[in-house]
């Protein structure tokens, strides 16, 4: 198998495109996710992960 020769800027760019796609994605499906095994955890717990993968202001 051949070795990938990333340029590090590609991975943040992937990982800053992916991030507010997988958040999002996260967020309109947590109530469906948490009824679909059977659970009785309010979707909150699903949602709080998709919060934090969107973009926000960040203090430097």
């Amino acid at each position: 198998m051949p070795a990938l020769n990333l340029h590090p800027r590609s991975v943040y760019l992937a990982d800053t495109a992916a991030c507010p796609v997988l958040g999002a994605i996260l967020i309109a499906a947590a109530a469906p996710l948490t009824t679909l095994p059977g659970w009785t955890l309010p979707p909150a717990l699903l949602i709080a992960p998709g919060i934090i993968l969107l973009p926000g202001r960040r203090s430097t």
